[in-house]
């Protein structure tokens, strides 16, 4: 009620997340901020049918940070108005439900005709029997999206990418299965946008020709491969706006070699400790990658890497600011590297080899305020000579 009397017309952003006391009861006075943009309001005791009040009633909102509420709170608007014609909304976030997590498709043709303009999204996939995946075609406007779940081509990924592929600036894949070659492809053709590019927990595979004995049972299966691998390279294209490329799951070399290679102009490149990635790797990339426009690398507890890859770092990227965490590279002799380090602030030279070490103090925010009190308000002599005896 107080801030309602003071910013009324002119709060744009409110967050009452994780607030118990905020309830339907409280309703009225969140309809006042008419001028509000973004509305925090999950995890709070509003139930549905009023989050759906305050949706349709503040008619500028565009953001709603984890709504995981937002479909059951469209399906009280849409049961409200089922003799009227349909509200649509400014809102362009999706967040998948915190309490069942997996949507249908039947929600998620409902949310694009009410919500028609969203355009990042949070989406867990569960099955294509729950949810077809095409359903997300329906969100024209689509640009960044973090999407949980499914397999590439069994669950018709590759087929999603090539109807909203060429809107995206960021995609985020999360425990995705069956990444190869040909996904690899489906990537680098239909989402020529990208400015980030993200893979955690998924699988890769590439068949491992090579451990195979070239005879005759089988020299026609690998030709076959080979012949297959190589259509499936002339269709790659490079991607020409991807700023960062980040990688937190085991990758086959090939793989690694091949995504890498794609990402000309990349800007960070982000490596996980499961990813592998070893001196021969960097040597087969760096022969038709240069990474020109490199300014970070992050690669950490790796055992492969040694002063090979970060002197060639060095020499290639001109524009490299941070390389970490090269302490935790255990391949790498820590007597050149501590004459790198040397000679770099002998040069003044700006280049970060290691993270900056946290804050060690381990103090928690009352601790601090108890301190500033403590300082301010000083205690008498006989109080302290009190405690001096009680310890004694």
């Amino acid at each position: 009620e107080t801030l309602s009397k003071g910013c009324i017309n002119t709060l744009r952003v409110l967050d009452v997340e994780h607030s118990n006391q905020v309830t339907d009861e409280s309703i009225p006075t969140i309809l006042k901020f008419t001028k509000l943009n973004e509305l925090g309001m999950s995890r709070t005791n509003l139930t549905s049918e009023g989050q759906s009040v305050i949706i349709t009633q503040l008619r500028n909102l565009t953001c709603l940070p984890r709504g995981g509420f937002l479909c059951d709170a469209l399906e009280w608007i849409d049961w409200e108005e089922i003799k009227c014609k349909k509200k649509t909304f400014k809102i362009t976030n999706f967040w998948a439900s915190e309490v069942y997590y997996f949507h249908s498709t039947e929600q998620m043709e409902h949310v694009s005709d009410l919500c028609p303009l969203i355009e990042d999204m949070l989406f867990m996939f569960e099955d294509r029997f729950t949810c077809q995946v095409d359903v997300l075609a329906n969100f024209k406007h689509l640009k960044n999206l973090e999407f949980f779940g499914g397999d590439f081509f069994v669950d018709n990924i590759g087929h999603m990418l090539d109807n909203i592929g060429h809107g995206l600036v960021k995609l985020d894949l999360h425990h995705v299965d069956n990444i190869d070659l040909r996904a690899i492809s489906v990537l680098s053709t239909t989402c020529q946008k990208l400015k980030y590019l993200g893979f955690s927990g998924c699988i890769f595979y590439h068949p491992n020709i090579d451990i195979l004995e070239d005879n005759p049972e089988n020299h026609l299966f690998i030709l076959q491969e080979q012949r297959i691998e190589q259509e499936i390279k002339n269709e790659l294209v490079p991607f020409l706006d991807l700023d960062v490329i980040s990688i937190a799951n085991p990758c086959p070399e090939k793989l690694l070699i091949t995504l890498l290679s794609l990402c000309i102009n990349v800007k960070k490149i982000n490596l996980g400790i499961s990813c592998g990635i070893t001196d021969s790797t960097f040597d087969t990339i760096f022969a038709t990658n240069k990474f020109q426009y490199l300014e970070e690398v992050e690669i950490k507890k790796n055992a492969e890497l040694t002063m090979k890859t970060l002197n060639n770092l060095l020499l290639y990227c001109d524009n490299i600011r941070s390389i970490l965490d090269v302490t935790e590279w255990s391949k790498l002799n820590k007597s050149d590297l501590a004459e790198l380090i040397f000679n770099m602030k002998e040069n003044n030279i700006d280049l970060a080899l290691q993270e900056k070490p946290e804050d060690m103090r381990g103090v928690s925010l009352y601790q601090l305020c108890q301190t500033a009190q403590t300082e301010k308000y000083q205690s008498t002599e006989w109080f302290r000579l009190l405690n001096t005896h009680a310890e004694d």
